[in-house]
């Protein structure tokens, strides 16, 4: 079982440019982010409770990015560093975005044959592969990393199988900042809480 640490430097004065390169290049598993005091200001949407039809989770965002629950299509709900817009997100090539899929409706195998058929659709000769990932007691948990030659973005995906529903969570990440990135993912994994939503008129 992978273990996910985290270590955070905070300062009311600002950092250094040997704290930001520690904190974004450092070598090994654990995890560290900066938030300087001026910036509590704009740290918001730490959590978001996004759905569709009968089931959604309730997400909180990793550390340094912010849980956007307004709708951007074809989004459901989106994660990206804090201070940015969803735009400039997309922009940079680095956030995350949510899916369901109802088992009712659906099978986990055909999930994952149309998840890797678009894969294909965009670069036939994209690398698709799953890595070993966190554990749930309650859900399976799935890691795709897809990347194509030459392309320095890759899409890494996760799903966690619940027993009604699939929760999927896509990040797109610059391939120099995949370990950090599929991090804060798998953060989002293991810390999704599981919910049904109830459409009845009270």
């Amino acid at each position: 079982m992978l273990k996910l640490l985290k270590q955070y430097m905070v300062s009311t004065k600002g950092f250094s440019k040997a704290a930001y390169n520690r904190a974004h290049f450092g070598p090994g598993q654990i995890e560290l982010d900066i938030l300087n005091f001026d910036q509590f200001k704009d740290f918001q949407g730490e959590c978001a409770i996004p759905y569709s039809g009968n089931y959604g989770t309730v997400i909180s965002s990793p550390f340094g990015w912010v849980a956007d629950g307004s709708k951007h299509d074809p989004f459901i709900a989106t994660l990206y560093q804090r201070g940015l817009r969803m735009e400039q997100a997309v922009e940079n090539k680095e956030f995350m975005y949510i899916n369901y899929y109802d088992l009712l409706k659906t099978t986990k195998e055909h999930v994952l044959k149309s998840h890797k058929k678009n894969l294909l659709a965009e670069d036939p000769k994209t690398k698709i592969e799953f890595l070993q990932t966190i554990k749930r007691n309650d859900a399976e948990v799935l890691l795709c990393v897809a990347t194509s030659l030459g392309c320095p973005v890759i899409e890494c995906t996760g799903f966690i199988v619940f027993p009604n529903f699939i929760f999927m969570c896509v990040l797109i990440t610059p391939e120099n900042r995949r370990k950090q990135n599929i991090r804060k993912l798998q953060n989002v994994l293991i810390s999704a809480i599981p919910m049904t939503v109830n459409h009845e008129k009270c």
